[in-house]
């Protein structure tokens, strides 16, 4: 007996397995990240963990953040620290999350290694 929708449900994370984590726009981001990361961010940024990160936005060093985890605000607003204005308010802002289509067919993805994959 079939799936009722046609198809199966993914049963993996590969587009192979009906996942998307080896498509176009995540090899894209992955590679984009990695590049971002090598070029920008301070050497020992590549070593640290999630949690070891996470805090060091508010030491003042840092000009943008690729990501931000809601759980570090707190410590991101604490009086005193380098990233606050005199009168509390915080001198950083957050853009709001992207929208649209990632990727609109002018891309093609690269991994390291691997060459190219389709246009996106």
């Amino acid at each position: 007996m079939g799936h009722p929708h046609g198809r199966l449900p993914p049963v993996g994370s590969s587009v192979e397995r009906g996942g998307d984590v080896n498509g176009p726009a995540a090899v894209y981001s992955i590679v984009k990240y990695l590049d971002w990361m090598k070029k920008y961010a301070p050497p020992q940024a590549q070593g640290m963990t999630f949690s070891e990160s996470g805090p060091v936005p508010a030491q003042g060093n840092i000009a943008q953040q690729i990501f931000w985890y809601t759980a570090f605000t707190a410590d991101m607003v604490k009086p005193g620290l380098p990233v606050m204005n005199a009168d509390g308010t915080p001198k950083w802002r957050m853009a709001p999350s992207p929208h649209g289509a990632l990727l609109e067919g002018r891309h093609e993805a690269r991994l390291p290694g691997r060459g190219f994959g389709p246009p996106c």
